[in-house]
């Protein structure tokens, strides 16, 4: 598994670079279609698609979703200044973070249910080397779409400004659970579920360098820490920069391709390394993984607050895991939530109440009709389902 991330990682990265080198230019002026309405019906046919993340049970997958859009209501309404589901607290004022809510319903629930189950790591016996990382063919069989399909959607998620690698993981998750002949399998580590969300992660980071260098408009946290750095020396990104700064550009580009070799390299020849100190540090792995969440949950704001909710969230989530109740999709809803809402308030401002805005544009509209395609493929996924189960129980009769 490690390996095949490594090696995703890289040819994801890889194709966003190429991406990048070819399309800068055509893809930001793509992304500059996107107003308002547009990311509005983005975000709701991501929102639509976690219901997939529901497995056989689409309802669980909704209701889910549901509690994940609950969460991101917490706090200011940035519209009309009122609180919202704070219940008088001041610490909730602010709202709540995604990193407590991730890190508390995917490592710290997940801490819980190792406990509860006695699990222990089992090693090999004999030497592990670096022959041991490298995919057999199987799985480069059936790794190769998931990969090309994770790092195309998630350049193309990177382009947009705010979405980031989170959203693209996710999105790609979800559409590779879609398509897959096994998709009852994920999340107990496939190979394709792994590699096509690493290979959409690095991609979007490349992504967010097309609005970057070609806008001025960084398209996430990391880029917008760029875009200081080069404004500090004198540089401002915009249309004009790959022709007036040609030499800094080549510059950038080659530096990252040069980076994404190193991170192959050592992101491969250390595995060894790092199973050997997994495997020292095995007896004490439960308290480590505990004491490295509350630090980095702690080190977002400097809060006992967020800590405490970790902990909040993390019981949550080893309960909904005990009801075989998904995770994945709290997590989507609480990232897209605020963007959705935020989108599809400015839209009614600038339309002036009219919902006509969110059908006005052909890409807003063919967005807004993929919610409904994704539904009824669901409704018709359980309705299959349900007459082969009537179908067996009358066989059986």
């Amino acid at each position: 598994a490690l390996g095949i991330t490594a090696i995703s990682s890289y040819i994801g990265g890889l194709m966003g670079l190429i991406i990048v080198i070819f399309t800068a230019k055509q893809v930001a002026r793509f992304g500059l279609y996107f107003g308002p309405a547009e990311y509005f019906a983005l975000m709701a046919l991501a929102l639509s698609a976690t219901a997939i993340l529901g497995g056989n049970n689409p309802a669980k997958g909704i209701a889910m979703t549901a509690l994940g859009l609950l969460i991101a209501m917490v706090g200011l309404d940035f519209v009309s200044g009122k609180m919202r589901l704070t219940f008088g607290n001041i610490y909730l004022e602010r709202g709540i973070d995604f990193l407590p809510v991730s890190v508390g319903m995917f490592a710290l629930s997940e801490l819980f249910k190792q406990l509860e189950e006695g699990i222990r790591l089992s090693f090999h016996k004999g030497r592990f080397g670096l022959k041991d990382v490298m995919p057999t063919r199987e799985d480069v069989a059936v790794t190769t779409l998931p990969i090309a399909r994770g790092g195309l959607l998630g350049f193309i998620i990177g382009v947009l400004p705010g979405a980031g690698g989170t959203i693209a993981s996710f999105m790609t998750y979800a559409m590779e659970k879609r398509l897959s002949k096994r998709s009852e399998e994920f999340g107990t580590g496939v190979p394709e579920g792994v590699a096509s969300v690493e290979a959409a992660n690095n991609a979007a980071a490349f992504g967010a360098m097309v609005p970057l260098l070609t806008l001025g408009i960084p398209g996430s946290g990391t880029t917008a820490i760029m875009l200081g750095g080069l404004i500090m020396w004198g540089v401002r990104p915009g249309p004009l920069f790959i022709t007036q700064q040609a030499d800094l550009f080549w510059s950038l580009i080659g530096a990252l391709f040069v980076a994404n070799i190193v991170l192959l390299l050592l992101n491969t020849a250390f595995i060894p390394f790092f199973v050997r100190a997994l495997k020292a540090l095995s007896p004490y792995l439960e308290p480590l993984i505990a004491v490295l969440c509350m630090v980095g949950v702690f080190g977002l704001n400097n809060s006992i607050i967020d800590v405490w909710l970790m902990l909040g969230f993390g019981i949550l989530g080893y309960l909904l895991k005990k009801c075989d109740y998904p995770v994945g999709p709290v997590i989507l809803a609480v990232v897209l939530g605020p963007l959705a809402e935020g989108s599809f308030r400015q839209a009614l401002m600038m339309s002036r109440g009219s919902m006509a805005i969110f059908v006005a544009s052909p890409l807003a509209k063919a967005l807004m009709m993929g919610a409904p395609l994704i539904w009824c493929s669901i409704l018709f996924r359980a309705l299959i389902a349900r007459l082969k189960r009537s179908s067996t129980k009358v066989g059986a009769a």
